[in-house]
């Protein structure tokens, strides 16, 4: 998927101009970044023994409605299971301008690019579909109108270009017997403060449970 492409490059880019948000033992560091509309945030973290790759795996792309919220890293209701390693998943669009209220779809993938290299995107980019309380969604609709990632030019770049949310962990199984992990959920601007202060606080609530989780593995 072009979604995991573009984490990928992201996760590689350097962090010379990145803010450090919050520090925790040395292992575990957010940064920030602000490009044009674009809010980015970024956490590293450390998990010893690469024997804990597969059940990392297995935590963090549980989709169980019945978690509890400081155990869930893909938020919303679920819609659609499409494989073992694609979902479909709504949420309420909370913006009281929207009269009545509609529902955003995104997808939620789980993408092995190698046996040491998984990426788990927790959202893709919102699909271009707003639907009424009571629609099924038409997904051959709403992947023709969503637009695509570019993948040939620089991943910051791309990223502007989107114009979109995205957020998603690589997780790769790193040297010295360890899982490095890179969680990245970039927040776009589009000038609607209650979608983006909602955004914000999802972001948060994300570094609290993978810090959490970081803990208990």
């Amino acid at each position: 998927m072009e979604a995991s492409e573009l984490l990928i490059k992201l996760s590689k880019t350097g962090i010379d101009d990145y803010s450090i948000y919050s520090t925790e033992n040395g292992d575990k560091t957010i940064y920030s970044k602000k490009i044009g509309n674009m809010d980015i945030g970024r956490l590293h973290l450390t998990i010893p023994s690469a024997s804990n790759y597969s059940n990392l795996l297995k935590k963090l792309w549980d989709f169980n409605d019945n978690k509890k919220p400081n155990e869930k890293f893909i938020n919303g209701n679920l819609a659609r299971v499409y494989s073992q390693n694609i979902i479909m998943f709504e949420k309420l669009n909370m913006d009281p301008k929207y009269v009545p209220l509609t529902k955003k779809y995104a997808l939620a993938a789980r993408v092995k690019k190698s046996n040491d290299t998984t990426v788990i995107i927790c959202p893709s980019r919102p699909l271009n579909y707003l639907g009424k309380i009571d629609d099924q969604p038409n997904m051959k609709k709403i992947l023709e109108n969503t637009q695509s990632i570019q993948t040939g030019i620089d991943p910051e770049e791309a990223l502007i270009k989107l114009g979109t949310n995205i957020a998603g962990f690589v997780i790769k199984k790193g040297d010295k017997d360890k899982v490095d992990v890179t969680y990245i959920n970039a927040i776009y601007d589009a000038g609607n403060s209650t979608d983006f202060d909602n955004d914000k606080r999802e972001r948060e609530l994300a570094y609290t449970n993978i810090l959490s989780l970081a803990h208990r593995i």
